[in-house]
């Protein structure tokens, strides 16, 4: 309380009387209060301060600021704007919390646990009212280095990223190349992505990898064995996604390269065949000129029969060996069915290369047809003739040869529930059966898309739903390898059957329109309406939605006849048998009277007796009897005054007559005069007789 508070309170008090007692004045405060200081945001339980920008995982944190007032007393007031990043602030609190009466210059800290709407990234300012209404100004943070509005202050994080989804992985040797479309998260973004491997289905399998970005290649795989692939996302907070959907591959079967059990060797040699190769175990080094290298490959590959790719690959070969590449060097290949011998040319080129494949390192020799128990004949023979030969071999098998000409057809009299597809048979004779799969987006296709296989050439799908569209592959398997896909065919299912009629069909007509109504029929997609007149003519069609149980066709001939039909129609544009009825315009007449509100009874039979012809009067003349003939006269042309017509003429000239004679008799008896007493004797006159 201040001087002149107390003086004021002093007088107040001796003009009442009462200068032993306290009296108050209460007066605004008349400055405002200073800013909030050592401002900071704390988590919800108060341990952990806050930097900007950091994350929590709760919709709501304490925020914290210290408070002062240069009044000597006073209450205050710490208000809070918290708003989403991208909203501008607006100047009302969002949050608020009271301090204790604070002296002049003191500090007094005040802490507020303050709430968001879900998961985001939020900014907030601060300021102070006192108990006479003034407010500080606001002020951001951090302070004094606010941060952009642009920006996050602090992120609420309570939710997982979507589940990542377009998954795809492509498989080849030892290795598979996986691709997905990048997810998002609500508030702290995607952090990174966990891989998983199985190879079973429908098992999640172990983590192999995580990664920032939306691709990953697997490397050293199993030859010839099918991978299945699903990930999940993870935000910055660790919140995971549920995994996609499970995608597989299936690596390429591994290259049958030679072994000891295979491999011999003749002439003399000068490195043994232990030293290691670039390709294999056996190095093919300079020998005599008698010295050969044959390798039994171990095919066929598990036991499957087929056609294999031969291959042969060298390396500039040991020091004592190096320099000696031959321009010729020989090979020959030998199977049951084919003897064939090939001259190579070893020696380096200009461009460093050797006459192989550059990528790859392999030389193809050629595709030959390995037969299942008869590898024992199978022979690749290496002439040194004192030059490096080569140092590996592999013979890889060749997958089944997709099938061709896939059609697909609806299938006819259904209901839209199957489309059938067939084609051409693989031309791989080891092919054992058929995988077909399917999808409703075109090109895209993983395992959960495999829909059966089956050992013929057709296969009916009776998932489908009418109307929707579909595609499809089909490959070749022979129990251990799958062709590639053959070309894509997509196809629709309809409804093939017609829907029921119409049970009832009515018309109701006027001399020009026809109302037609139809008992509604289950599932139609809408109904067709014809007529036309019973002469012949041609039908007027009219089209209607599944909601329309009625129509009225105008422009009609008076007093004609119609014939109606009501058929349903479905959504494949079938469409059922016509329910008919056959009715007659009205009369223009009959029709005028019903607009006047007679029934079609009363109008007709109005019109009927309107209609009735006149009666021609017969009259009988006789002819003077000289001549003795009687003659019928001839209808009288003169009219005939109807009844009513005549029985109102005679009351109107009764009335008139009536009129005529009151009027003339009031006349009458208003003109006589009075006559004048008499003077006779007898007369009463003057009251004397």
């Amino acid at each position: 309380m201040n001087t002149l508070q107390k003086f004021l309170n002093y007088l107040l008090a001796l003009i009442v009387g009462f200068a032993a007692l306290p009296v108050n004045i209460a007066f605004a405060s008349p400055t405002a209060p200073n800013a909030p200081a050592n401002q900071r945001q704390i988590t919800k339980d108060g341990k952990t301060v806050l930097s900007v920008g950091d994350i929590i995982v709760e919709n709501a944190l304490t925020i914290q600021a210290t408070l002062s007032d240069p009044d000597t007393t006073d209450t205050l007031t710490y208000e809070v704007e918290v708003r989403p990043v991208g909203q501008a602030f607006s100047g009302t609190p969002t949050d608020q919390a009271v301090g204790q009466p604070t002296v002049a210059g003191s500090l007094i800290t005040v802490s507020l646990i303050t709430s968001v709407p879900g998961d985001g990234s939020y900014h907030w300012r601060g300021r102070v009212r006192d108990g006479s209404g003034n407010v500080s100004d606001w002020t951001p943070f951090p302070y004094p280095s606010a941060n952009p509005e642009s920006q996050a202050d602090f992120i609420v994080d309570t939710t997982a990223p979507a589940q990542p989804v377009g998954l795809t992985v492509a498989a080849g040797q030892k290795i598979a190349v996986l691709n997905w479309v990048s997810t998002t998260d609500s508030a702290s973004g995607v952090d990174k992505y966990e891989i998983y491997r199985s190879t079973a289905l429908g098992t999640t399998g172990a983590k192999v990898a995580t990664v920032t970005g939306t691709s990953f290649t697997d490397t050293g795989l199993d030859d010839s064995v099918t991978y299945y692939y699903s990930i999940r996302a993870l935000d910055k907070i660790g919140h995971a996604s549920n995994f996609s959907d499970q995608v597989f591959g299936v690596t390429e079967q591994r290259p049958d390269d030679a072994t000891p059990a295979t491999f011999s060797k003749s002439g003399d040699w000068k490195s043994v065949n232990s030293a290691a190769g670039q390709f294999s175990t056996y190095l093919w080094a300079k020998g005599d000129s008698g010295a050969t290298a044959t390798y039994r490959p171990q095919i066929p590959l598990n036991g499957t029969s087929g056609d294999y790719e031969v291959y042969v690959s060298w390396v500039v070969g040991p020091a004592e060996v190096s320099g000696a590449q031959a321009t010729n060097a020989q090979y020959k290949v030998v199977t049951p069915t084919k003897d064939e011998t090939f001259a190579i040319d070893q020696t380096v080129k200009a461009n460093g290369s050797r006459e192989q494949n550059v990528w790859s390192g392999w030389k193809l020799l050629g595709t030959y047809r390995l037969e299942k128990g008869n590898s024992s004949s199978v022979t690749l023979t290496a002439s040194a003739n004192g030059f490096v030969v080569a140092d590996a071999s592999r013979f890889v098998y060749i997958r089944p040869v997709a099938p061709t000409n896939v059609v697909i057809n609806d299938r006819p009299s259904d209901r839209g529930n199957a489309l059938v597809l067939s084609w051409r048979p693989s031309t791989s004779d080891t092919t054992v059966k058929y995988r077909v799969y399917r999808t409703q987006t075109p090109g895209v296709y993983d395992f959960l898309s495999k829909l059966a296989e089956v050992t013929g050439t057709d296969f009916t799908d009776l998932t489908v739903v009418p109307g929707a569209q579909y595609y499809y592959v089909v490959t070749a398997f022979d129990g251990k390898s799958e062709s590639a896909p053959s070309l894509e065919v997509g196809g629709m299912s309809i409804v093939q059957v017609a829907p029921v009629a119409p049970a009832s069909v009515s018309v109701s007509t006027t001399d020009t329109q026809a109302t037609v109504t139809w008992s509604k029929v289950d599932n139609a997609a809408g109904y067709t309406v014809r007529y036309k007149t019973t002469r012949g003519a041609t039908f007027t069609t009219v089209t209607t939605d599944s909601n329309a149980t009625s129509l009225t066709a105008s422009g009609l001939s008076p007093e004609n006849n119609y014939e109606f039909g009501v058929a349903s129609r479905d959504q494949s544009g079938n469409t059922s048998g016509f329910t008919t009825s056959v009715v007659k315009t009205l009369s223009t007449k009959v029709a005028q009277k019903v607009s006047m509100g007679l029934s079609l009874e009363q109008a007709q039979a109005a019109v009927q007796q309107q209609q009735k012809p006149t009666e021609a009067t017969k009259v009988k003349v006789e002819a003077p009897k000289s001549e003795g003939k009687t003659e019928t006269a001839k209808p009288s042309t003169s009219p005939k005054i109807p009844r009513k017509v005549a029985v109102a003429l005679v009351i109107i000239l009764v009335a008139i007559g009536a009129g005529l004679i009151g009027y003339y008799g009031l006349e009458w008896l208003s003109s006589e005069k009075p006559q004048a007493p008499t003077d006779k004797k007898g007369d009463k006159k003057n009251g004397r007789w």
